[in-house]
């Protein structure tokens, strides 16, 4: 649901403020999406990430939803490889408000730091470096009073972990299926909650339209996630018996529920915007402190853009700041 380079600010704020408040024919052949990025290509990314975490039960009681905003800012340069891609992501900016709690010692820890992916030529993610010290940092920037359980799953593995799922979603989960008007497909997302469990939903994707952005041609995608495939039919339409036979819905004890749009150039996988909204409901069990039911509502707003039409926009947002409008 968000491009790749962003991730690592998704992933480690989804997890403390959870933490913290507990087909073609062969005569005709179809345009497809495929991973194909310009060597050498600079790229500006921009999310906002808005969380609002709502804890019921042990000792949260009546405790009013926490509201905590995540602004990230980072720099991608594309370079081909022999055997694929490499992407180096710099973060610029980086820093949370809102929360009983500050996250943002542990957020603004992200800026500065570069994270390498490698893939191979059709965008499937090989591997990824720097998260050691990411990790390291992040962790001295832990909030007083988190959950150990949650802080002890601050590692390179799990924020590893957490990228590769996002990656899968928003590149992989793309590459090979028909680009053109009205296709449509169902795949299956995975998302990493506070406790180390795996949550899993299905995701509903169809092409909507067409867009034109700084004279390049994007695709419009709309997705619909649900951990019920009974809930994407209102998505899929007419292709949605044949796409939903044989699902049944996830057990895996949390319900996720969500929808997005995505411009896209299906040539590259470049990103021109995404807005997405997700529901996660679950229980945690923590030992001493009870079992507590928690309600995470994300909104995230994503932009990408060449670095030189950035060369004259203002200043990143500042560290605990939100994004100018």
């Amino acid at each position: 649901m968000t491009r790749g380079r962003l991730w690592m600010a998704v992933v480690v704020a989804a997890l403390f403020s959870s933490a913290w408040a507990v087909s073609a024919s062969a005569a005709e052949e179809v345009a497809k999406f495929r991973f194909a990025p310009v060597d050498k290509a600079t790229r500006i990314a921009d999310l906002k990430l808005t969380q609002t975490v709502q804890v019921k039960g042990g000792e949260a009681k009546d405790a009013p939803p926490q509201v905590y905003v995540t602004s990230y800012r980072e720099k991608q340069v594309f370079s081909r490889t022999d055997k694929g891609y490499q992407i180096r992501s710099t973060a610029l900016d980086a820093g949370s408000s809102g929360g009983a709690v500050s996250l943002d010692p542990m957020i603004s820890a992200l800026k500065g730091k570069t994270i390498v992916y490698t893939t191979d030529a059709d965008g499937k993610l090989l591997s990824i470096e720097g998260l050691e010290q990411v990790a390291a940092d992040l962790r001295k920037g832990i909030p007083p009073g988190a959950p150990e359980s949650a802080a002890k799953r601050l590692t390179a593995e799990f924020l590893a972990a957490g990228i590769k799922d996002e990656w899968a979603s928003s590149v992989s989960d793309y590459v090979g299926h028909p680009a053109v008007p009205n296709s449509s497909w169902v795949s299956v997302d995975q998302l990493r909650l506070m406790d180390g469990r795996v949550a899993k939903c299905y995701v509903a994707k169809k092409v909507v339209g067409t867009a034109t952005v700084q004279g390049r041609s994007y695709l419009r995608v709309q997705t619909l996630s649900n951990s019920d495939p009974g809930e994407l039919r209102s998505l899929l339409g007419a292709s949605a018996e044949a796409a939903l036979a044989g699902l049944k819905p996830f057990a895996d004890g949390a319900k996720v529920s969500g929808e997005s749009t995505v411009t896209v150039d299906p040539q590259t996988m470049d990103i021109s915007q995404v807005t997405a909204k997700r529901r996660v409901e679950f229980t945690v069990k923590i030992p001493e402190r009870g079992d507590f039911a928690v309600t995470l509502t994300e909104v995230r707003e994503a932009t990408e853009v060449p670095a030189k039409a950035t060369e004259t926009a203002p200043p990143a947002p500042t560290s605990g700041t939100k994004p100018a409008p």
